[in-house]
């Protein structure tokens, strides 16, 4: 196929740059988006993971405060009903604690794992994008 310049005159060109140049802008424009949405990703899983680590501290100094508080309550003898139940509260507290930064951890690795998933696909994306603008311009002389 033979390219008019803007003048009608023949040109030597043996592609279509102004498509060409179209399709490359387009296929620039998904790649620097999915960047920016990788980039917000990272910045979310950032915030996730301190989140949850600050939730994290919050949950383990609560059990150390029922800790205190129950060790330093007068109790009386082992076996007496106030010692059993104090050493209940502590297995209690302790277990309940243990459970929620279970549940912290849980929800932030799901979280993380929504993100890489969002990432990954975001590259995939891109890849096809770059494929099939290739696919589409044979270059001169490749």
């Amino acid at each position: 196929m033979s390219y008019l310049f803007g003048d009608s005159t023949p040109s030597t060109l043996l592609i279509d740059y102004i498509d060409f140049l179209r399709e490359a802008l387009d296929f620039s424009v998904q790649v620097l988006a999915a960047d920016e949405r990788i980039r917000r990703g990272t910045t979310r899983g950032a915030e996730v993971r301190k989140a949850g680590e600050a939730e994290v501290a919050r949950l383990e100094t609560l059990g150390a405060t029922l800790a205190r508080a129950v060790t330093g309550t007068e109790v009386g003898a082992a076996e007496s009903p106030t010692a059993q139940c104090a050493q209940a509260l502590m297995r209690s507290s302790a277990d309940l604690v243990r459970s929620a930064i279970e549940r912290v951890h849980a929800s932030v690795a799901g979280d993380l794992a929504s993100i890489e998933s969002d990432a990954r696909r975001d590259r995939e994306r891109c890849v096809e994008a770059l494929a099939s603008f290739l696919l589409r311009h044979d270059l001169p002389e490749m």
